[in-house]
């Protein structure tokens, strides 16, 4: 949940009988106290809202919230106007008293409601089959006890809240389908390890293998064993202690470990203990040893680099595998830097709440949406496009590969992309120029967005893998079949600690080359045919423009625009024109558009239609009247979110009425000198 305290608020407070307009920026918190009898309308999107100890209002929001959530506390007599396709995840009412929530969609527009100590809450739909629902406590609930009301496809249903972990609430019966899944998911692991967890005849030609401790440990006993022996652990004592102690018992053996794609165990080495509950400052580095930075001497540099160059130009299929530390340039801090890190970027998230400390002031970052690609970025697009690299797997949800150029079949983003969605129901991707993130809980995803199929209409998730979360299934397979094929795999930036992720490079070790370009050490080092203490800037420089001989391309915001006029299905003699934005390199939606300005004119210059609105989903349509045959001038001013200060840009298209026509625009915008560049083609 976003914090009240870190960020600007607007209060408005102690106001009687006004017609208020809040006109708040998005990272501003809206805050309304001890006001009655007032309309208070909120037309744009703000970080939160919070309605406290107020009296009598009627409050309209005209857009979503940053945080998905809206706060009412200590108030009476409140009734809160949600706009068709405007979505509030989540409402929040506690020690209140006749609470209404008005709604279009109760489908869509709201998953749960929150309540403690709060009466005569309801919601009211006209569109639904009953217009008022009740959210009365169950029965035997204390008032004092938080509820929580979600809507089960009929009705709202209200259910007393238990508390998990570290304090995420759920329900009785949502911990008990977990208790369920997480039986499910033991059971799995047992068949995993019964089938992947086999014993072999110990090899006589390598008797340091043989007596290493990490592949077995030798028995006392020295009856043999048959080969391939199934190595039997009950489901009950799965732990990595229980297969330590089963290991002991057996003869020297080579055992082959089948890992279970979840993110978020560390990677281990012989100085750090199995871990347990993986979370983000559990996964901070705790020996001080393996804090420590390197740099590399000038000429150890360039004759590492000069290796690697020459590694590069004899393979046939080479990989990169990027981490956080590729982003540090661009503003955009990690996770495992140190207190005394030589980054611009400060310590790394999980080291500063494993020290329950605060970022530095002198800390220099940006918001995830507005970092530029850095250097190493652009350097592997340019790879991509002479054919030097077959795939790029990262760890990075900054979306900045995608950014920068990078297609979709060109990288496996493993732990998601902050700037995608999905629909949970037919699986279709939505790529936004805004964070899709909106929930307020860890493990759920729903960005309070749906499926633009008319035929589906699903509920959009978010991409983000969290700790503990299973990895997307195409991207791990993707990630693995270049793994199996690669004979050089290039680490930038990366710890390494973090599986399944951390078995791309160490996959590609069995039988290839594995450079290792990181400050720290990692897990893998040892495993490494070449490790480079230095950052991925110098590196990606060095080996790209200075040995490869290629140029690094400065980075451009793409964008790609489709213009479709065709006869309208709603009114003879009208005609619709659709506006919609794609990604760069497929079909993908891309919602890049803030605002537009569309004029239709015709040939004398009577205007058939001029609209100006912002712009909450896409596709963007709408209907004109002119006769057949006629042609229109049409004129799009398009409005962009402008992360990178993107200037408004203009189109000119001209279309002939009866006619189906389509127009797709290739728009390009260098942030260095605030000019954009098209191309048209029409189909």
């Amino acid at each position: 949940m976003l914090s009240v305290f870190n960020r600007p608020k607007q209060v408005v407070e102690e106001r009687v009988g006004e017609e208020v307009v809040v006109n708040a920026k998005k990272n501003e918190v809206v805050y309304l106290y001890k006001c009655r009898q007032c309309t208070v309308t909120l037309p744009d999107k703000a970080a939160k809202f919070i309605v406290d100890t107020c009296d009598d209002l009627e409050v309209r929001l005209g857009s979503g919230l940053m945080s998905g959530t809206v706060d009412v506390m200590k108030s009476h007599h409140i009734r809160l106007i949600v706009s068709a396709g405007v979505t509030i995840p989540t409402f929040i009412v506690e020690s209140c008293d006749d609470i209404e929530f008005l709604l279009k969609n109760v489908r869509t527009q709201v998953n749960a409601v929150y309540l403690a100590n709060a009466t005569n809450v309801r919601v009211v739909c006209p569109a639904a089959p009953v217009n008022t629902y009740p959210l009365d406590l169950p029965e035997g609930c204390d008032s004092s006890q938080q509820c929580v009301a979600s809507w089960n496809g009929d009705t709202f249903t209200v259910e007393a809240v238990v508390r998990e972990g570290v304090g995420y609430p759920t329900t009785a019966a949502k911990k008990k389908g977990a208790e369920a899944r997480a039986e499910i998911m033991k059971e799995h692991l047992h068949r995993m390890i019964n089938e992947s967890v086999r014993i072999g005849p110990a090899s006589t030609s390598s008797p340091a293998a043989a007596s290493d401790s990490s592949t077995a440990v030798q028995s006392s006993d020295e009856t043999s064993l048959p080969p391939e022996t199934v190595l039997k652990v009950p489901a009950s004592s799965v732990s990595d202690d229980a297969l330590l102690s089963a290991r002991s018992q057996l003869k020297p053996t080579q055992t082959v470990e089948r890992h279970l794609p979840v993110v978020g165990v560390p990677h281990r080495t012989s100085r750090s203990p199995p871990s347990t509950a993986p979370s983000g400052s559990s996964t901070a580095i705790r020996d001080e040893e393996e804090k420590k930075e390197f740099f590399e001497e000038p000429h150890t540099l360039k004759r590492k680099l000069d290796l690697l160059a020459k590694w590069v130009r004899s393979s046939k299929h080479v990989i990169f595998f990027t981490g956080a530390g590729i982003s540090t340039s661009t503003g955009i801090p990690d996770f495992r830097s140190g207190m005394d890190t030589v980054l611009e970027t400060g310590p790394g998230v999980w080291e500063l709440q494993a020290n329950r400390s605060a970022r530095p002031m002198t800390a220099k970052t940006v918001n995830m949406l507005q970092a530029i690609p850095s250097a190493a970025h652009m350097a592997i697009v340019e790879m991509h496009k002479k054919g030097l690299v077959k795939a790029t797997v990262s760890q990075n949800v900054d979306g900045l590969h995608r950014r920068s150029g990078l297609t979709a079949e060109e990288i496996a983003e493993l732990h998601g992309n902050t700037n995608l969605e999905t629909c949970e129901t037919c699986k279709r991707q939505y790529l936004r120029d805004f964070d899709t993130r909106t929930a307020c809980h860890v493990f759920d995803h729903v960005t309070g967005r749906q499926c633009d199929d008319p035929g589906c209409q699903g509920r959009l998730m978010d991409s983000i893998i969290n700790f503990g979360e299973n990895l997307p299934d195409h991207e791990l397979k993707k990630a693995f079949m270049h793994a199996g094929q690669a004979d050089l795999c290039i680490v930038l930036g990366s710890s390494l600690r973090v599986t399944p992720a951390a078995l791309v490079p160490e996959e590609v070790a069995k039988n290839g080359k594995l450079v290792i370009c990181n400050l720290q050490r990692t897990p893998l080092d040892e495993s490494a045919s070449l490790v480079i203490h230095a950052k991925c800037d110098n590196v990606m420089t060095g080996l790209v423009k200075d040995r490869l001989g290629l140029d690094i391309p400065s980075f451009k915001v793409h964008r790609r625009l489709q213009f479709t006029s065709k006869p309208s299905i709603h009114k003879d003699s009208h005609y619709t024109i659709s506006i919609s934005g794609l990604d760069e390199s497929s079909d993908i939606p891309y919602s890049f558009i803030q605002g537009i300005e569309v004029t239709v004119s015709t040939s004398n210059k009577e205007v058939a239609l001029t609209v100006k609105e912002k712009v909450e989903s896409e596709p963007i349509e709408m209907d004109f009247e002119a006769k057949e045959g006629t042609v229109c001038h049409v004129l799009v001013r398009i409005h962009f979110h402008g992360h990178y200060g993107e200037v408004p840009l203009e189109l000119q298209n001209e279309i002939t009425c009866g006619k189906s026509q389509q127009t797709l625009w290739k728009m390009s915008y260098n942030p260095m000198t605030g000019k954009w560049e098209t191309d048209s083609a029409t189909i």
